[in-house]
Parts: structure tokens; sequence; C-alpha cells
């Protein structure tokens, strides 16, 4: 006898209580546009663009030091944007918050989170980063189902011990760089703090797929974060003692590094 149409699979239990949205909903929505331009640019600019044409109206994206052409989200001026509002009809089944995730799409330039341009985005990893970096990986296929257990599962323990380590030598790397080394008192004072041990160890005692799966990319995404700001203090100390004939001598902007997520600075 062939089983009902209806049947599933009880064995997998990586199932939400509620219906949640693709991670790409809300991509093709007409962007919210500034399209005032008050920053100033040395000569000398290289160009790198395309045209986008939304809703009727027709946009150019351009970059003077890179070669990406990503998506442009605009500006998030609505809080029910994304997913941190708590509402669960507005999260995505992987966790993402759509468009406005930091961690996955260049966002407009927000002086509260300076290093978030230099975070590396996942499709920027190489195959075997991807695979090992457990701040990168993919909750779905570390998640384990228990069967008999009125879906429930858990994720891998040894995932967790491997978040935890990363954790601790990321901050240990922040905390140890000299004071003299902190390029500015406000970037030290307001770095992204988040996760510590307590919420990975949280992992843990979570039984349920759809909270797994909500915590877990909160987390990865604060990994993230603290790498990003510790690039970001790097960078900005090799910028400050770069000798003067160097700094004196350059007068375009020179090509970015292609590898890390970067901002809009501007509407478009």
């Amino acid at each position: 006898q062939s089983p009902s149409p209806m049947a599933y699979d009880t064995s997998d239990t990586r199932v939400f209580p509620t219906p949640r949205l693709l991670s790409f909903h809300g991509y093709d929505a007409p962007p919210y546009v500034d399209d005032g331009f008050d920053h100033r640019l040395p000569p000398g600019l290289r160009y790198y663009g395309r045209e986008v044409v939304s809703s009727g109206r027709r946009y150019e994206l351009w970059s003077p030091n890179s070669i990406q052409t990503p998506y442009y989200p605009g500006i998030r001026f609505n809080p029910a944007d994304t997913a941190q509002t708590g509402d669960e009809q507005l999260r995505r089944y992987d966790g993402q918050l759509g468009k406005f995730d930091y961690s996955v799409v260049p966002q407009y330039y927000d002086p509260r989170f300076p290093w978030r341009g230099f975070m590396v985005p996942f499709y920027r990893l190489s195959q075997f980063d991807a695979e090992t970096r457990p701040e990168y990986s993919s909750l779905t296929r570390l998640w384990v189902s228990e069967a008999d257990s009125g879906f429930r599962g858990r994720l891998k323990a040894s995932f967790v011990r491997d978040l935890l380590e990363v954790n601790r030598a990321t901050d240990r790397k922040m905390a140890g760089i000299p004071q003299g080394r902190r390029s500015r008192a406000e970037w030290w004072q307001n770095r992204p703090r988040n996760p510590i041990a307590s919420d990975i160890e949280q992992l843990n005692k979570i039984r349920k797929y759809s909270e797994a799966i909500d915590l877990g990319r909160v987390i990865q995404r604060g990994i993230q974060e603290k790498q990003a700001w510790i690039l970001m203090q790097q960078a900005q100390h090799e910028s400050e003692y770069e000798a003067p004939e160097v700094r004196q001598a350059r007068t375009t902007i020179q090509p970015a590094n292609d590898d890390l997520m970067g901002v809009w600075i501007h509407g478009a």
C-alpha cells in the first residue's frame, strides 16, 4: 500500500513551527535612495559600475576603487525590514536578515558600526575556509535529528566547541592589541562584544531546529563582526604609520581589497 499523500518523514526534525520567508525574499523591492553626494573624492578616479532600472526609475551604481558590482539594498529606514524585530513572520528559513543583512550584502555606511565594511562575506571564502570555519558553517548540515523525539534534535557538540574556541581566540586577539595601537578611543569603547561564551553554550541546550537557526546565525554574525573590527584596526594602524612621502605621493584612491564586504558611502 502506498503512503498517504500527507505523510512526511518524522526522522528529519528540521522543521519550523510557522512558515518562513525564503532567504532572497524582498531583494526585488525598489530601494529607498538618498541621491545626495556630499563626499569629496580625489581626482584620477577609476570607474566600475552598472545601470539598474527598478520600478520605472534608473539608477547608476558605481565605485571609484572596487571592481565589485554588488547588490544595492538601499537605506534601511523601517525597523520591520529585518527579522531583528522578533516577528517570526519576517524571519528567513536560514536565519539571514534579508537584503539588510550586513554579513551578506554591503550596506549603506553606518558610523556606529564602521567595521562592517571589513567583514568577509561567505562567498569570498575559499572552499576550505567555508567548510572548516564554524562562524561560516551551514547550520542545516550540523543539525542532528533525534528519532521519535517530537521533532527535536541538536547541533553537533563539536561545532559548538569550535565556535567557543574561535570566539575565545578572537577575543584574545582584540584584547591583545596594545593601547598605543588602538587607533581611536571610541572604536575601542564601541567595539563588538557579543557573543560571549554563555551565549554560545546555549546552543547545546536547544532542541528545536528553528531556535538553533536563529541563535546560531546571531552568534556567527557576532564573531564575524569581531573579526572585522580587528581588520579595521589593523588597516587604520598601517595607514597612520605609513611613510609621509608615500602618503604625499598618493593622489588617487587606492584599489580596494575585494575580499572584504565594503560599504555604500552615499545613495546611488
